[in-house]
């Protein structure tokens, strides 16, 4: 009867530490869970800023490629304007009229050498 007595005990102790143990498992499980949870949601946050900031480095690029192209196409206008610039004063009346008041300079200056 003794032996029965604490066989009965020795049942309703592992029983006992059985519940506990189950219940300390679906505490740890929920808190397992809630970390599987954390961790999904900051993969999700750094995916999302990792597409942003390549995103943003695309643009950014398309951008300085875009002002270089621009630039260098400015740079080219600016030399042809001011190769016109150059081509209508080496036609115009003025640079005429610089020449000969040149021209009559050096005569003059030329000619009051020699008298």
């Amino acid at each position: 009867m003794k032996e029965a007595k604490a066989a009965k005990m020795k049942a309703q102790e592992s029983k006992a530490e059985v519940d506990y143990l189950k219940k300390a498992l679906e505490e740890n499980s929920a808190e397992v869970e809630h970390l599987k949870e954390a961790l999904r949601k900051a993969e999700q946050t750094l995916a999302e800023i990792k597409n942003t900031l390549e995103t943003n480095l695309a643009s950014k690029i398309e951008r300085k490629k875009n002002a270089k192209a621009e630039a260098s196409e400015g740079k080219k206008r600016a030399a042809e304007a001011k190769k016109q610039a150059m081509a209508e004063f080496k036609a115009s009346k003025e640079l005429e009229d610089i020449k000969i008041e040149f021209a009559k300079k050096a005569f003059n200056k030329g000619f009051s050498e020699f008298a």
